[in-house]
């Protein structure tokens, strides 16, 4: 059954307008113009219902343009895909630096504002002796100073002033 749209359709006249077109649709057809659209479209169609025989040059052209294609497609694949692993791998990278700053940031160690720094330089201002008992001394101070200054560092780390 057909659909009243399609029988109305059917019963208009054919205007001038579809009549020229009709005209320039023959025209391109019989003279092989490639310009026109409709013309490529009636060829094609005619060509998938009614394939013809390929002579072995027409053969040889499209299997030359064919492999033309294919290759050419490969390259274009490659490239994007170069593309892509270059893209990701910046982006990667530019998180990456982007965390290491903020985490560097959250995490770095303020420096002691007290003065007192890890050295303990200024503890030998004279040589060793070789008496033990002297040793000894020096070393009680430099225990002291180091236990100072960390719980110093600690109290700063902590925030306690």
């Amino acid at each position: 059954m057909i659909p009243p749209q399609d029988r109305d359709e059917a019963d208009k006249r054919i205007t001038d307008e579809e009549q020229r077109e009709a005209e320039a649709l023959r025209v391109a057809l019989e003279t092989g113009n490639t310009a026109q659209r409709d013309a490529n479209v009636a060829r094609a169609i005619a060509a998938a219902m009614l394939p013809s025989e390929l002579t072995e040059a027409q053969h040889q052209v499209a299997f030359a343009r064919a492999e033309w294609l294919t290759a050419q497609r490969v390259r274009d694949a490659r490239k994007n895909w170069v593309r892509g692993f270059v893209a990701a791998t910046v982006t990667f990278s530019t998180a990456a630096a982007i965390v290491l700053l903020v985490w560097g940031a959250r995490t770095s160690k303020s420096v002691p504002s007290n003065g007192f720094g890890t050295s303990t330089q200024s503890l030998f201002t004279e040589p060793f002796a070789q008496d033990t008992s002297a040793s000894t001394e020096r070393l009680d101070r430099i225990v002291e100073a180091r236990s100072h200054a960390f719980r110093y560092q600690r109290y700063e780390q902590w925030g306690v002033r």
